[in-house]
């Protein structure tokens, strides 16, 4: 794990990028990359004893929730159209890739 409290001490005592890579062990990349960001965010030496690495990260780089475009398949009724004579995967891939909703059974 990243010791963000770490590089965030040494660079307000002033030390160089390359002695905070030494210290924390760490990348230069990521020294330029929380420096960077605690300044946009305004984050300043001394930090609260509450505020954890942890919790650090989550204020730095909060995690996007990723929301799919994509919408999911039908299995109940992809399943009931594959006991259909004549129906495979092909044929139902082709008909929702083509049409917006899902194709109802039309009982033939």
């Amino acid at each position: 794990m990243t010791h963000y409290r770490e590089i965030l001490r040494l660079t307000a005592l002033g030390c160089s990028q390359r002695e905070i890579c030494a210290s924390a062990s760490v990348s230069q990349k990521t020294v330029v990359k929380v420096q960077k960001r605690a300044s946009e965010l305004g984050m300043n030496w001394p930090l609260d004893d509450s505020v954890t690495d942890g919790i650090l990260e989550q204020r730095l780089f909060p995690k996007e929730q990723a929301v799919s475009a994509k919408r999911m398949p039908d299995y109940e009724y992809i399943r009931k159209e594959l006991l259909r004579n004549g129906v495979n995967k092909k044929l139902l891939w082709t008909e929702s890739s083509t049409t917006p909703t899902r194709l109802k059974s039309s009982g033939g």
